[in-house]
């Protein structure tokens, strides 16, 4: 496995997996249609070209042995709809996600292992945050294995369709 930093030559990488992967995982959600809006309007390589260069933010993509983009995270400054959230000093675990034919082989927990890792050193002073769909059990488990504790919640709509997020927060040090 090698985990590196997500750089323009290797968006193209993981704008295909960023959609394989929320397609995984939520695609039973949504129409096609709304699925395909979301995607374009999140994942494109265009998008994720802009938002990956922004100052502050910290992506990482991990390869297989066999060179294959497999999982990937994105820790930012915090834009949770909570009234305590500061983006001034608080963080946000944004994005973890892994190719499901890739469950079970410890890369969630060493993504998280390296976002946590990236949210204690960049926001030393303020809260860790994480939303997570309200009937993920296994990544609710896995956050709460690190401390992460429900402080919230809130919709998060794609086209017509509205899910329940748990926002989860952990205090530095957590």
């Amino acid at each position: 496995m090698r985990i590196v930093p997500v750089t323009p030559d290797l968006v193209p990488a993981l704008s295909e997996l960023a959609a394989a992967t929320f397609t995984e995982t939520f695609g039973y959600l949504f129409t096609a249609e709304d699925l395909g809006a979301f995607i374009n309007q999140s994942y494109a390589h265009d998008v994720l070209l802009k938002v990956t260069q922004h100052s502050g933010d910290f992506w990482r993509l991990a390869f297989s042995e066999a060179g294959e983009p497999v999982g990937y995270l994105h820790v930012t400054s915090v834009q949770l709809p909570h009234e305590t959230a500061n983006a001034s000093k608080d963080g946000e675990l944004k994005r973890l996600y892994v190719r499901r034919s890739n469950h079970g082989r410890g890369l969630g927990r060493q993504l998280m292992d390296i976002a946590v890792a990236h949210l204690d050193h960049a926001f030393p002073t303020g809260a860790h945050w994480i939303s997570v769909w309200n009937k993920n059990e296994k990544a609710i488990k896995l956050y709460g294995q690190y401390g992460f504790q429900k402080a919230g919640e809130y919709y998060f709509n794609v086209g017509s369709a509205s899910n329940l997020m748990f926002i989860l927060r952990r205090e530095m040090g957590g």
